[in-house]
């Protein structure tokens, strides 16, 4: 499922998006490219577990070649023979949920037979390959295995953002998410597991308001977010500060002041961290620096209202 720092970050990039082109926003425009962006999401993720079968038809090819040679070598059959036996890559396999996603989503690795092929034969000069000689077979270390071929490999590979991003322009911040998704699946399956237990698009329909919310509030409000923030700017040359610094302030503030069950401190948080991935090195201290204040004031103006468990102010 798609997590709510994702779901900001989506949220943040239409917003920019909507102010880069000074155009007259559209709600219901801006929903069906959220929506759109969300959906691509999750058919990556899919798409990067079918990754594993592609992995186990290669394996199978590359036993084939290896048994039909006159000099058959045991120890260059091994690795192969262990992945086309891995029990959890066929469960995967068995998978009837895994295979309606894919043909609802119309996803597959189809025409990038040369993309798969140079990464397989790269996979085979990892440790992660060759360990394969030296474990212990059972359920456990092969589970082991293709959890490292994700995090040990795929999260490391270069080529394969290179041609995700080329295969979708929605996917260039979502790899690294979808890939702890996968990795999280497989975790998640045992060997009583017979149908494997994905995850859906939302968490639950609150997030998915979360973000829609979020969205057009702070586009129907942005003139009212920036007369906000004025009278926290006095002390910084505006020129040097990064334009998007000043959006992630305007997302947050309408947490602050439209969504009551989170709190306050989870918002600054989490577009601290956001900042630091897509701002400059001073971003996050700027971020922390301008929403402590703004938080402060509309504390002592009574306008931040939180409602919840350990929400409610004293």
């Amino acid at each position: 499922m798609i997590s709510r720092r994702l779901l900001r970050i989506k949220v943040l990039q239409i917003f920019y998006a909507h102010l880069f082109s000074n155009a007259k926003f559209d709600i219901e425009l801006a929903n069906k490219i959220l929506d759109k962006s969300i959906l691509e999401y999750h058919k990556l993720y899919f798409l990067l577990l079918d990754l594993m079968l592609e992995l186990h038809k290669f394996s199978e090819q590359k036993l084939e070649i290896e048994k039909s040679k006159f000099f058959s070598d045991e120890k260059k059959r091994e690795p192969f023979e262990r992945i086309v036996n891995n029990p959890i890559l066929k469960i995967f396999s068995n998978s009837k949920t895994l295979s309606q996603y894919k043909a609802n989503y119309k996803i597959n690795w189809d025409g990038h037979s040369s993309f798969l092929k140079e990464l397989f034969l790269d996979f085979q000069e990892t440790k992660v390959f060759k360990s394969l000689i030296d474990q212990e077979q059972n359920f456990k270390s092969d589970k082991k295995f293709l959890i490292k071929f994700y995090t040990d490999f795929i999260h490391l590979y270069a080529p394969i953002y290179v041609e995700l991003e080329a295969m979708s322009i929605y996917w260039n911040d979502d790899i690294e998410f979808t890939l702890n998704m996968a990795e999280k699946t497989i975790k998640g399956i045992n060997e009583t597991t017979s149908e494997i237990d994905f995850f859906p698009m939302y968490k639950n329909d609150e997030d998915k308001q979360f973000a829609h919310n979020l969205l057009e509030k702070t586009i129907l409000e942005q003139e009212e977010r920036e007369k906000q923030m004025i009278p926290f700017l006095k002390n910084w040359d505006l020129q040097r500060v990064f334009i998007l610094d000043l959006y992630i302030v305007q997302l947050a503030i309408t947490e602050f002041l439209h969504f009551p069950t989170i709190p306050v401190k989870v918002t600054i948080n989490e577009y601290i961290d956001i900042s630091k991935a897509y701002g400059t090195p001073k971003s996050w201290a700027f971020i922390n620096g301008i929403l402590d204040k703004i938080e402060t004031d509309f504390k002592e103006k009574n306008i931040i209202h939180k409602t919840g468990r350990g929400l409610v102010e004293k």
